[in-house]
């Protein structure tokens, strides 16, 4: 069985506990799970503004692009494991443009891109 997680809130919320807790309880009843701390070098969403509070500067080629969204999918989709994320909508696409006070019509933008609708 595939799944596909997502653990969304503000710094501070239990997100991190919350995948932990998670992830070790779907192992408990033999599931295959990997979980992705919102930081993690190899979370499969990454942005500028990710990159920016992880290390306080913007790494070259960590551009966020919504094609991203449509490799991890593909990847999921021919999967078997159960995939928890941490912070993928919430800080890892929408918090940076926050960041770089971008105008909300560039914010609804990105969420039609990443639905498929834009």
């Amino acid at each position: 069985m595939r799944q596909l997680i997502l653990i969304e809130g503000m710094i501070g919320a239990g997100k991190s506990t919350t995948a932990e807790r998670l992830a070790a309880r779907l192992r408990e009843g033999r599931r295959s799970v990997r979980a992705f701390h919102e930081f993690a070098d190899n979370h499969p969403i990454r942005t500028p503004g990710v990159d920016l509070i992880r290390t306080g500067a913007r790494a070259p080629g960590s551009m966020y692009d919504p094609g991203q969204w449509h490799a991890f999918a593909d990847r999921c989709a021919q999967g078997t494991t159960t995939v928890i994320l941490e912070s993928t909508v919430l800080q890892n696409s929408v918090m940076p443009l926050f960041v770089d006070d971008a105008p909300i019509a560039v914010v609804k933008k990105l969420f039609a891109l990443i639905s498929g609708n834009g």
